[in-house]
């Protein structure tokens, strides 16, 4: 029975738009294992709700798997006929999305339920998996449907945990296996119509070198197949198990680490289950089986449940003449929902989820929405149909969008609904709170708990309401079914016939079961004697257990609720335990506590708060996983062993941003900042940091396990007991830190330039008394207060900028008897720099002629001093004159000039000693004058003097 129903329809248990006529035809339900799922039919136009049936429409037509949902994906009418093509509602998912989620160490069911809570919106389909394989997965951008199945993705989840996609309506399954070995065979002559085969002889392995974690591999090396001598050679492959970790070396401690014996153990198990359950010691092969299923015959038809078929079944398959007699796994079907019989079928064990040491799954060769290959369905206009429903899938798709739209819309709604409940339930809490006090307010309250009402009213049951309300609905519409009751047990049945029955109810005295697929099972649904309870999903509204227990698998690894809290287990030992005290507690491999995260109670000043500690010896970490390593980073960690890093204490690996907070560093006891280190915001916006303490800072260096203060600053004066180095800058001592405003920095040349705006004093205390020494009062002067010692050196390349003595007047300072002519030697080069006095300066001349007076401390010393004339012009031009004071300039034309004047210093020497008369010698601006003048034999000027003796007065 084919049944219409509304686009947006949630209730099956009715017949919806209605029924469609025998006038079917031509139809095909199509199912790939883990590939698409979609159904094909012709209809007239004008039968029974042929004009009803839209794009997007529900149509529900019976499979080998019960009544199932397909979209109506493109309707196209030709001739009064129309063609309609549909993809399983499971496909509805592809218009969901998902944006960012990280799946770390979860199990299949684990992965789908973090999966669904990411979709951008919310779904009605639910999920499950009995895979019990830990794995990871970033799922970033793609839809629901690429997650799963598109194993061109490196991280879908068939590529990651790998499995069998089973489809029922809005249930998703992804098992570790679907389907069983009834123990159907089909043989020819019998049922068998036809068949094609394809067998690839190189893809079998008859000899596995299993290789676990970290490269472990068995003492043995080698797994070998039962059918190793049924081929010329023995094929050998390595296959990875990464899973299989020994508690070795390294990863003694690791706590997904086994011992080593457990762990060659499960490595040689795993490669026999290749060889036993995998079966990749056989050829990869595809068979493509006509047959007439014997559940449909006259002659058959009671036995019909020894002789169904299902997706992913085992089938033998049996052609005498031939030679053919294989096993091999259901992989795809082709069926007739009308006459509800196969069409075909295709067995296969060519999957990669079959022979891949990786254990994954081959990329599903046609998409939902691009399907590229004939569908087959037996017609001979099969191909024109096809392009036409192709053609018109785009537009089908948009109207899909559309509805879809309006049906986020909807949810939109609702979820407003639910926030503005939210909402009134806040207000109604507080009112209720004030009900006993304040009559008045009743009224009103009143008011909001009507409101209440019709806002639960309009929102719509809960999920335990409404599973409660499907549960009813199925019941009541279970009308049509059979009981059969025997000494023994009960029959509740779709048919009177248990051998031809597929829904099927057992209850006898080991306990009740429910079959979708005849009395042989298996029973997905039941409750046992031993008081076990097996089902895919239990909705209650409160469960009273002593224990509940979860996640069963190879190894041992369980989830347990007890009264004491919830504990995880990792291979039968205690690893993790939320306890009845809000306390999230780890365990080491050994079940020795690590750590905690949750409540705590200060027993010092009996506050309550949230912790995170760890037991003396570990550490706490804060981390980032690693996309190159795929290992996590620490960014901050606190450690309490000094094992790791060579000390105890706080470590952070990233920058940590205290946003103008303070790091404060004084004793709690004291209970206030003393010290502390902050960020400080000043004029204009400018932020700098600031070390501050209410007594002091010392610099300290740590030298021979012992601390030294180098430098500090107190209250007072900032302070050094060591060298003060200043590299690539200097000490300025103005607030903008402008170094010639005053203060002290090397350039870049390597020069030492002390600098200030105003005056420069250097000074001496002796003491209370401080001395000034020199003075820089100005840019051109240096005041000396006290005798410069140069110790016999001399200055020199100076340019004298001062007010110099000049005496020229000759005082006669004694007389000797003989006093012998002296020899004067002119120094046409001076003996060294210091001997020789320059003067800068420029002028022009007018009509011819100029006058430039020497600077007064030239003056009267020579006559004989030299000036290089540089002229700016055409024209010649001289010194005309020298004198004592000034000297003449003159030129043919007027013409500007700068001049420079030199002065080199005259050496006396005396050829011979004698009585003579002494006179002191006229000062010279060559002089050297120190505290005490001593006179020398330089200071003495020799004149001819007639005899006698004559003191003259200074």
């Amino acid at each position: 029975m084919i049944k219409l129903y509304k686009p947006d329809e949630t209730d099956f248990l009715h017949n919806g738009i209605g029924i469609l006529s025998d006038a079917v035809h031509e139809a095909t339900v199509q199912e790939d294992l883990n590939g698409v799922y979609v159904l094909s039919f012709k209809y007239p136009l004008f039968s029974p709700h042929g004009l009803d049936i839209k794009g997007q429409s529900l149509i529900q037509v019976p499979t080998p798997d019960g009544d199932q949902l397909f979209r109506v994906a493109n309707p196209s009418a030709s001739m009064g006929i129309l063609s309609v093509f549909c993809y399983h509602v499971f496909y509805d998912l592809i218009d969901n999305f998902l944006e960012d989620t990280n799946i770390v160490g979860k199990t299949g069911i684990g992965a789908l339920t973090q999966l669904k809570g990411a979709l951008q919106y919310p779904s009605r389909f639910n999920f499950f998996s009995d895979i019990g394989k830990l794995n990871n997965a970033r799922l970033v951008r793609m839809n629901p449907i690429e997650a799963l199945l598109d194993t061109s993705k490196d991280n879908c989840f068939l590529n990651r945990w790998g499995g069998e996609l089973k489809r029922d309506n809005f249930l998703v399954n992804i098992l570790e296996k679907r389907g069983m070995d009834r123990g159907v065979k089909i043989q020819h002559k019998k049922d068998l119509l036809g068949y094609e085969a394809s067998v690839d002889w190189q893809s079998p392995i008859t000899k596995i070198m299993p290789i676990g974690f970290d490269g472990l591999l068995l003492p043995e090396k080698y797994v070998t197949s039962a059918n190793v001598d049924k081929y010329i050679n023995p094929k050998i492959k390595t296959v990875a198990f990464e899973n299989v970790k020994a508690a070795i070396g390294e990863y003694a401690d690791d706590e997904d680490a086994i011992p080593l014996k457990d762990a060659y153990e499960f490595l040689r198990q795993k490669a026999r289950a290749m060889f036993e359950i995998d079966r990749v010691d056989q050829p990869l092969a595809s068979y493509k089986v006509s047959f007439q299923e014997l559940s449909q015959t006259e002659e058959y038809k009671n036995f019909a449940v020894l002789q169904s078929v299902y997706m992913g079944d085992t089938v033998t398959v049996q052609h005498d003449e031939d030679g053919i007699y294989i096993q091999a796994k259901v992989i795809s079907y082709k069926y007739d929902p009308v006459k509800e019989r196969y069409i075909d079928i295709t067995l296969g064990n060519f999957k990669d989820s079959f022979t891949s040491k990786t254990n994954k799954i081959d990329k599903i060769q046609d998409e939902v929405l691009n399907i590229t290959t004939d569908i087959n369905v037996g017609l001979s206009d099969a191909d024109k149909r096809l392009n036409q429903l192709k053609d018109g899938l785009d537009t089908t798709n948009s109207n899909l969008n559309t509805t879809n739209g309006n049906l986020n819309t909807t949810n939109g709604k609702v979820n407003d609904l639910e926030t503005n409940l939210d909402e009134t339930n806040s207000n109604l809490n507080t009112t209720n709170g004030k009900v006993n006090d304040l009559e008045t307010g009743l009224g009103t309250a009143n008011d909001r708990i009507d409101g209440v009402i019709t806002d639960v009213n309009n929102l719509g049951p809960n999920i335990l309401e409404q599973a409660r309300q499907n549960a009813t609905d199925l019941i009541n519409s279970g009308f049509g079914s059979y009981v059969r009751v025997y000494p023994d047990r009960i029959l509740i049945m779709d048919t009177n016939n248990e051998m031809t029955a597929k829904k099927v109810w057992q209850w006898n005295v080991n306990g009740l079961g429910y079959s979708s697929t005849g009395v042989n099972g298996p029973y997905g649904v039941a409750i046992t004697k031993d008081g076990s309870i097996v089902a895919d999903f239990i909705k209650t509204g409160t469960l009273d257990a002593g224990m509940v227990r979860t996640g069963f698998n190879e190894y041992g690894n369980t989830i347990k609720m007890m009264p004491e809290g919830l504990q995880s287990q990792v291979n039968g030992i205690k690893r993790m335990e939320l306890n009845n005290f809000g306390q999230l507690v780890i365990f080491d491999s050994d079940a020795t506590r690590v750590g905690m995260l949750g409540y705590q109670y200060r027993v010092s000043d009996n506050t309550k708060g949230v912790t995170m500690n760890v037991e003396p010896g570990r550490y706490l970490s804060f981390s980032v996983l690693n996309p190159t390593t795929q290992l996590y980073d620490p960014h901050f960690e606190v450690v309490d062993n000094d094992t790791t890093y060579g000390f105890k204490g706080i470590f952070a690996w990233r920058n940590l941003w205290m946003n103008t907070s303070k790091i404060i560093l004084s004793s709690q006891s004291r209970r206030k900042e003393s010290n502390y280190i902050q960020e400080l915001l000043y004029s204009n916006d400018t932020r700098r940091l600031a070390m501050v303490s209410d007594t002091g800072v010392d610099f300290v260096l740590r030298e021979n396990n012992a601390n030294t203060a180098w430098a500090g600053l107190n209250s007072t004066s900032f302070y050094t007991y060591k060298p003060l180095h200043v590299y690539s800058g200097g000490i300025s001592f103005n607030e903008d830190g402008t170094y010639l405003k005053g203060g002290i920095r090397k350039d870049a040349t390597n020069k030492l330039l002390i600098s200030n705006e105003g005056k420069t004093q250097f000074m001496y205390k002796e003491g209370d008394t401080s001395y000034v020494l020199i003075e820089l009062s100005t840019w051109d002067r240096i005041n000396f207060w006290k005798t410069l010692d140069m110790n016999g050196y001399s200055i020199i390349n100076a340019d004298i900028r001062s007010t110099l003595t000049n005496v020229n007047a000759a005082s006669l300072s004694t007389y000797s008897l003989d006093t012998p002519e002296p020899i004067e030697k002119e120094m046409f080069a001076p003996l060294n720099s210091n001997e020789t006095y320059t003067h800068v300066g420029n002028g022009s001349t007018v009509d011819g002629y100029t006058r430039i007076d020497l600077p007064d401390f030239l003056q009267y010393e020579t006559e004989n001093y030299h000036v290089f004339l540089s002229k700016y012009g055409r024209g010649d031009i001289w010194v005309s004159n020298r004198t004592e004071t000034y000297f003449t300039i003159e030129s043919d034309r007027d013409i500007d000039f700068s001049y420079e004047i030199k002065i080199v210093k005259k050496e006396p020497e005396v050829s011979k000693f004698g009585f003579r008369a002494a006179t002191k010698r006229k000062p010279s601006i060559f002089d050297r004058h120190t505290e005490e003048k001593v006179l020398t034999e330089s200071d003495i000027e020799t004149v001819n003097n007639e005899g006698g003796i004559k003191q003259y007065e200074n």
